[in-house]
């Protein structure tokens, strides 16, 4: 069984609060949800919940990376094993003080689902400043033919081009936000975002996909 791309939802940014809501769809079938957050200031997260109000599913963080300049934000990815399906359901997140902060989701298909852990792996995180327009990530991602990569990327300055497959890329009044990903074939594949003169950070990781049940016959002599 492959991972395969469900739902992706649309990137939105909030300005300075210290719970953040944000509304998405997650469509039947789903194994998995990965919530992309980026803050305008670096701080803890205290709670991110899906269909808030409803199931109150908790989100596990899957990996994190702050800006070089600490104070200058942090990008996030949260998951969600098996998140409750529908339309417009409401993903709450709880920061420690107040910050401007932006969020998109995407979801997927024939992940594992035993935990967050189990489905998001080999999880890697970068950061930076460059000298001039460069492509930044984190090192190569690797996993097994049908995983599915994916990587977040949070910057002060703006991201001109992403490598692969877009999946967002917000420049709202705060910093700019972006994610990428790609099937995995079993090779090694540097996922990156383009950026002019800045700091920059970013968080990737191999969402793996689930074993498919195979049924053997057997023949009684």
């Amino acid at each position: 069984m492959a991972v395969a791309v469900k739902d992706t939802g649309t990137a939105v940014y909030n300005t300075t609060a210290v719970t953040q809501t944000y509304t998405f769809t997650v469509s039947s079938g789903a194994t998995l949800a990965v919530f992309f957050i980026v803050q305008d200031v670096t701080q803890s997260i205290t709670s991110v919940t899906w269909d808030s109000g409803g199931t109150n599913q908790a989100c596990t963080l899957i990996g994190s990376k702050s800006d070089p300049t600490a104070s200058l934000g942090a990008v996030y990815l949260y998951g969600r094993i098996n998140p409750t399906v529908g339309t417009n359901k409401t993903l709450s997140v709880v920061n420690g003080v107040t910050t401007g902060e932006s969020a998109e989701m995407q979801s997927y298909s024939g992940t594992v689902t035993s935990s967050v852990a189990a489905a998001c792996t080999n999880v890697l995180t970068a950061n930076g400043t460059t000298a001039g327009t460069q492509s930044v990530g984190t090192a190569a991602q690797s996993g097994a033919n049908g995983d599915y990569y994916i990587s977040g990327y949070m910057t002060p300055g703006g991201i001109s081009a992403l490598s692969n497959i877009t999946i967002y890329n917000l420049s709202p009044a705060g910093n700019d936000a972006a994610g990428n990903g790609v099937a995995s074939t079993g090779t090694s594949i540097s996922l990156t975002a383009t950026i002019p003169t800045s700091t920059w950070a970013a968080v990737s990781c191999d969402i793996v996909a689930g074993s498919s049940d195979v049924l053997q016959a057997q023949i009684w002599l």
